[in-house]
C-alpha cells in the first residue's frame, strides 16, 4: 500500500503534512508499534489516493487547501504562499482566512493565477 500511495502522489510529495506523516510513520514502525487506528487512517488514505488524492480543506473552508510546501490553492488554483506552519495556527483562521473565503476576491485571484494543478 505504501507503494501505491507514493505512485498516486508524485513520489508522496503531493500528500498534505499530516498525510505524508501518516505515510512517513507506517513506513518506519515496526508492526508492535502501529495500533488498530493507525491502520484505519492509512487504510482511509490508501482509499482517498486510489479516488484520486485531494489536498484535505485548510481550516474547514471548502476549496481551499494548502501544499507541504505553503501554497494555498482555492478551487485548485494557487491564489497565495505561505511559510508553514504559520498557515495552521490558530489566529490564521482568523481575518485573513475568513477574507480568502470570500468566493469573489478568491475567483478573481484563481483568474488571475498562471498556474492551476489538476487533480489536488
Amino acid at each position: 500500500m505504501i507503494a501505491e500511495i507514493l505512485r498516486g502522489t508524485d513520489n508522496g510529495d503531493d500528500l498534505h503534512l499530516i498525510d505524508r506523516e501518516m505515510l512517513d510513520f507506517m513506513s518506519d514502525a515496526g508492526a508492535c508499534e502501529v495500533t488498530e487506528m493507525d491502520e484505519v487512517a492509512f487504510c482511509e488514505l490508501c482509499a482517498r489516493v486510489r479516488k484520486g488524492y485531494r489536498l484535505p480543506s485548510l481550516h474547514d473552508i471548502e476549496h481551499l487547501a494548502i501544499t507541504r510546501q505553503g501554497f494555498v490553492y482555492w478551487k485548485n488554483s494557487r491564489v497565495d504562499h505561505y511559510e508553514l506552519p504559520t498557515a495552521f495556527e490558530a489566529h490564521a483562521n482568523q481575518g485573513r482566512w475568513r477574507w480568502l473565503a470570500n468566493v469573489e476576491n478568491l475567483s478573481a485571484l484563481a483568474e488571475m493565477s498562471p498556474k492551476p494543478i489538476s487533480g489536488r
